[in-house]
């Protein structure tokens, strides 16, 4: 299977994710952007197709057009790929050093779980948003 443009990679415990996951759904305008929890067979498949080995340890993936990108890259980058407004912001955000955009991303990426809290599985996605998750075999 061939990767999608724009795919979101991220762990599916957090409920902050999770959170975050139904905002990109409902705010990306040209519902291009794919979605998957994190697993052994996606890993692969990235590693086949992009020679990348993912581990995400306190931050979330973003595939996006033959790059990958962590930490606040990727939630600047999905950003910028949703909608006019969530761009401008992303925008101005890229005006700030990598290096202290990375930091208070990965502080509270440190921080998510205790502040919002953890959850055995995904929550559901609503049925009209089912054609942008893929699932762990990497099957629409």
């Amino acid at each position: 299977m061939q990767l999608p443009d724009r795919l979101i990679i991220f762990d599916g415990e957090c409920i902050y994710c999770n959170r975050i996951v139904h905002l990109v759904l409902l705010l990306n305008k040209n519902k291009d952007i794919k979605l998957t929890v994190i697993s052994p067979e996606i890993n692969q498949l990235i590693l086949d197709q992009m020679h990348e080995d993912i581990i995400l340890k306190d931050s979330f993936a973003y595939l996006r057009k033959g790059n990958i990108y962590f930490y606040s890259d990727a939630a600047l980058w999905v950003m910028w790929d949703m909608n006019w407004m969530t761009a401008s912001v992303a925008g101005i955000f890229l005006l700030i050093p990598k290096l202290m955009r990375d930091s208070f991303y990965k502080w509270i990426s440190r921080n998510r779980i205790r502040w919002f809290g953890k959850t055995e599985s995904c929550k559901l996605i609503p049925k009209k948003y089912e054609q942008h998750i893929l699932d762990f075999n990497g099957k629409n």
